[in-house]
């Protein structure tokens, strides 16, 4: 059975059929989603309401980060691995899973920087640039640096970076979890 998957890139929606018959890919793919599109709304509903500049609101996407990748490897031990899974098992869930998210992620940070709030990249821009003017560097080296931030902070860039980093905390956190939820098959219980 043909399964359907969307994705929106660059403002165009793209439907992928695919059959997937790898268990963990499937897995990771369905809970890297969820998580992903479930810090995405949240952070949608922080931004409708006013609320995205709150750093202990925006804490709870980083709580429901770690919290989603730890039931995604739990459920992938406990449902597809028949309650035993490896360290490396156990860290590729969830960094595979980290990397469904970041994609999402990503999607959404673009969306954000390009259409919902584009004038938000150029506050990020003048504060940096108002960080740089105070500092001690000389005028040639200002301009070199102001030039380089206006390079950087275009939406695409934003979004792959935004990705990196989620790829960067999400490996930290898979291994954390990889520790707390391995479990080796019994020696007791196998047969010869």
């Amino acid at each position: 059975m043909a399964e359907f998957y969307l994705f929106l890139t660059n403002g165009v929606l793209i439907i992928l059929i695919m059959e997937i018959k790898n268990i963990q890919l499937k897995h990771t793919l369905i809970y890297g989603s969820i998580i992903g599109v479930t810090i995405a709304l949240y952070q949608v509903l922080l931004y409708v309401f006013g609320m995205a500049n709150n750093k202990t609101l925006e804490n709870v996407t980083h709580f429901l980060f770690v919290l989603g990748i730890f039931i995604a490897v739990k459920r992938f031990r406990d449902q597809e691995s028949e309650g035993i899974i490896n360290f490396q098992k156990a860290f590729t869930t969830g960094l595979l899973t980290s990397m469904f998210v970041a994609i999402i992620g990503a999607i959404y940070t673009f969306f954000q920087l390009k259409y919902l709030s584009p004038n938000l990249l150029q506050v990020v821009i003048d504060l940096f640039q108002e960080r740089l003017f105070r500092s001690d560097i000389s005028e040639d080296q200002l301009e070199i640096q102001f030039a380089l931030v206006e390079k950087l902070f275009t939406p695409a860039l934003v979004a792959w970076f935004s990705v990196l980093s989620y790829l960067f905390i999400g490996a930290i956190i898979s291994l954390i979890v990889a520790v707390l939820l391995k479990r080796d098959e019994n020696p007791l219980l196998k047969s010869d």
